[in-house]
């Protein structure tokens, strides 16, 4: 659900996507087409992204672009990358990740992030920082974009 649905999406998203991975030689990949559909808003758009994955010594290494048709509102490219770590013999993993985007909605921004992750069985702990060169004031006065922290936990079953 959209909190800031006056920011000119819907209350409602739904994300409609279909995709693929694999890999070739040392090489992972992974391909992926998504529709973002606001029930009660405008701003439909679809993405395209795909995504190669190479160990780097003991560094899970990715390398990825995501290209956003925002339709007769204009697009957007964005290209990252990022490595991570698996600490031996704990359940501890850290990552870091860089990102640029420019088209019609952000001109030239970055954004990069720093975070560390803790498994036990099934479940995912984690703790990531993220800053960007944009900050945007929301339309209630909160900022959507610039510096912030997510916990998150996750499980895949």
């Amino acid at each position: 659900l959209d909190v800031d649905a006056a920011g000119g999406f819907g209350s409602l998203e739904s994300d409609l996507y279909v995709g693929a991975r694999g890999a070739v030689g040392g090489f992972g990949w992974s391909a992926k087409y998504l529709r973002l559909v606001y029930t009660d808003g405008v701003g439909d758009f679809d993405q395209y992204a795909v995504e190669v994955t190479h160990p780097i010594g003991p560094l899970a290494g990715a390398l990825g672009v995501v290209y956003d048709d925002y339709g007769p509102g204009g697009d957007s490219t964005y290209v990252y990358t990022s490595l991570g770590y698996t600490i031996p013999e704990t359940p501890l993993s850290i990552k870091a990740g860089f990102g640029w985007e420019d088209g019609s909605i952000y001109t030239d921004k970055t954004n990069w992030s720093l975070g560390a992750t803790y498994t036990f069985q099934k479940f995912a702990i984690g703790l990531e920082y993220i800053d960007s060169s944009e900050t945007i004031n929301g339309p209630s006065a909160n900022d959507i974009g610039g510096s912030t922290a997510v916990f998150s936990i996750t499980s895949a079953f």
